[in-house]
């Protein structure tokens, strides 16, 4: 019996069922001791989301595979900042991320499949955001092994390549999902942008900075950087005049950010 064809979920039903298992999912978590029943809790999280994506509607035009790559690299970047952030006021808020971010996945997903393609951009956006979560909570579990010296010399190397490797997988996913063609130019950019974030990592551990702080350092340097290689990849390219604004913003709030922000040990 195929279940897609017997069972038919509303999106915004899903988006309500969602609520709740993520409520009794985060009441759960604070219940964990082990490391174990992380794994448990993982896996049963992205367990219930394969069975309310397979149970839901999905317009022709929507993918269910690439709904569930966003969820699981949100789960897993989202996981990491729960285990690690030790400040209250930080881990509530990242609980209620986790919470909302998800369902409004499910809320975004047209109700027909006879509206137009336009009305996905609100789904894909939210997938993008899941991703950019995702990789930032990627980078402040990479970094918490490293300063809270879980891992030492010369695992510290590993898991930063690992976790620049995931980075750029990720990055190019979301290239191809905007459309940059698949060619030597994209395979080189790539290469370019993991060896730009794995320095940034090198960088991050010399710096007196907290873990959650040169995550968001290193997850910032590399949307900015994905953004303009997105940009420069396409067929229309880079129109620096717009963009001149936009890098200038940018440098000016990651120096307010490290300055006045941040905390350097």
């Amino acid at each position: 019996m195929n279940l897609k064809r017997t069972i038919s979920f509303h999106p915004k039903l899903a988006a309500v069922l969602d609520i709740f298992f993520s409520l009794a999912l985060m009441w759960w978590i604070t219940k964990i001791t082990t490391p174990w029943l992380l794994l448990v809790w993982f896996f049963f999280r992205i367990g219930w989301w394969v069975a309310l994506i397979t149970c839901m509607y999905y317009p022709p035009f929507i993918s269910r595979a690439k709904h569930l790559v966003a969820l699981a690299i949100f789960n897993s970047g989202l996981l990491f900042f729960l285990i690690f952030i030790d400040w209250n006021v930080a881990w509530y808020l990242v609980a209620a991320l986790y919470i909302i971010v998800p369902v409004l996945s499910f809320w975004f997903v047209p109700e027909r499949s006879d509206e137009l393609t336009v009305f996905s951009k609100p789904h894909r956006r939210t997938r993008f955001l899941m991703s950019v979560l995702g990789v930032a909570g990627l980078w402040s579990g990479a970094e918490a092994l490293v300063v809270l010296q879980i891992v030492t010399q010369p695992l510290t190397w590993v898991v930063m390549a690992v976790a620049a490797a995931a980075t750029v997988a990720i990055s190019a996913w979301w290239w191809r999902e905007y459309g940059v063609p698949h060619d030597k130019n994209f395979l080189v950019s790539a290469g370019v942008l993991f060896l730009i974030i794995f320095e940034l990592a090198f960088l991050t551990v010399l710096l007196p900075l907290g873990y959650l702080v040169s995550s968001l350092f290193i997850t910032w340097i590399w949307y900015v950087i994905w953004l303009i290689f997105r940009f420069a990849l396409s067929k229309e390219g880079i129109d620096w005049r717009r963009q001149r604004s936009f890098l200038l913003i940018n440098m000016v709030l990651l120096g307010i950010f490290l300055g006045l922000v941040a905390r350097w040990k």
